[in-house]
């Protein structure tokens, strides 16, 4: 009996010493976080928090331009969330910058960087000189553009003339003339070194036609903003270049469709519409690449929601959509806007219970996530998958990918 209770003894013992799988002693590793060099403004307090994706808080630390930052998690947290925080001294209150990234991959490393803008900002005026078209019938707009992206600051609309003046640039000699007539018919010139006070007259018939004509369905929608630019790439980089469709003005003829031009000597457009739906709601398409084949903007569906919470939104739409962002708000007492928050997320919501109490202790605002109100849902319908949509927005690409994304978007 002796004998039996020792062998019992040492085989609980024994039992009691392998390692158990808690939280604590499971693996590590590294997720690492890199910030480019001016993704910050000058002076600008920044944290970066991290979240599992059961939006349990896991770290936070605070950042500059120009670092690595290295997080230590759980190797079991094949994604978490990444938000950003970027304080902004008022006057009189302080106001938050954030965006938070859902289902990042916590296995590669996360860059935050600013994308440089297409047009080049520099611009050598060297004069004006302006455009006259004429025609038997009434003319809506004209509209001029020049080789480097830049476009014409005033037009006149209506009647049988429409015009445009453009400032001359010192590093541009071609400009590009774009009309489009009442009847909504358009029609193009380019014009070759025109000369400081020069007056281009141009008769509608005789200029060109596009080589591809699209049609938008203006009447199943209050208004619309267009354009589609010309994109080249110059010693390494892409840039804009003429503008060769856009609506400038507010009002719009009474017509069905509206019409957007292409043409076949240029290859990579960047194409942008936004049609107004309703007082709540637009829809519209991001393009970069060949001219579209079709126009399919979601004009007919509709975004509702079954939670606006932060931390836990839940959407209810009719549209396919494979990406989203959400914009949330917060006001103190006295109606200051004190945060604006952005929630990027892939296929449907989320969840963000709390802020580590670390930081919410210098920074209340994040203390109760239930008073952030709902500005707008945004739903995308992307061929890109929801990893390369965060790397477009952060990281300057060498290569210009084509890209096609309808969105519907609703305002709360």
């Amino acid at each position: 009996m002796k004998k039996n209770l020792a062998a019992m003894i040492m085989a609980i013992t024994l039992v009691s010493c392998e390692p158990m799988e808690t939280p604590n002693n499971l693996s590590k590793q590294a997720f690492n976080i890199r910030i480019e060099a001016d993704y910050l403004e000058e002076n600008e307090p920044a944290w970066i928090l991290l979240h599992d994706m059961e939006g349990n808080p896991l770290d936070f630390k605070p950042f500059s331009n120009n670092v690595n930052l290295a997080f230590e998690i759980d190797s079991n947290e094949e994604r978490v969330l990444v938000t950003v925080v970027k304080k902004r001294d008022r006057e009189s209150f302080d106001r938050y910058i954030v965006e938070t990234i859902t289902s990042v991959d916590s296995k590669k490393e996360f860059v935050l960087g600013l994308k440089k803008p297409l047009r080049s900002n520099s611009f050598d005026p060297n004069g004006e000189f302006e455009v006259i078209v004429s025609h038997q019938q009434h003319l809506n707009s004209t509209f001029i553009s020049n080789s480097e992206g830049h476009t014409s600051g005033s037009a006149i609309f209506g009647g049988f003339q429409s015009s445009a003046k453009m400032t001359l640039s010192q590093n541009s000699q071609n400009y590009f003339a774009s009309t489009r007539s009442d009847s909504e018919e358009i029609r193009y010139s380019f014009i070759s070194q025109p000369q400081n006070g020069q007056q281009v007259n141009l008769t509608f018939s005789q200029m060109q036609t596009f080589d591809k004509v699209l049609k938008i369905p203006y009447y199943q929608v209050g208004s619309l903003i267009y354009t589609v630019k010309v994109l080249e790439k110059v010693a390494g980089n892409w840039k804009e270049s003429f503008w060769l469709n856009t609506n400038i003005q507010e009002g719009h003829p009474a017509i069905d469709d509206y019409q957007i031009g292409y043409l076949n000597r240029f290859e990579t457009y960047e194409t942008f519409i936004r049609a107004t739906i309703s007082s709540q709601t637009v829809a519209g398409l991001v393009k970069i690449g060949k001219a579209p084949t079709t126009l399919q903007l979601p004009l007919s569906k509709n975004i509702d929601m079954i939670s606006s919470k932060i931390s836990n939104p839940e959407i209810n739409s009719d549209m396919v959509y494979n990406n989203w962002s959400g914009d949330w708000r917060l006001r103190d007492g006295s109606g200051n806007l004190t945060v604006m928050w952005t929630v990027w997320g892939k296929d449907s919501g989320f969840k963000l219970k709390a802020f580590p109490l670390e930081f919410t202790t210098d920074h209340p605002q994040f203390s109760n996530l239930e008073s952030f109100q709902l500005i707008s849902m945004k739903l995308m319908q992307s061929h890109l998958d929801y990893e390369n949509l965060v790397e477009r927005k952060y990281v300057e690409l060498d290569i210009l990918e084509e890209t096609e994304e309808y969105y519907l978007q609703k305002r709360f």
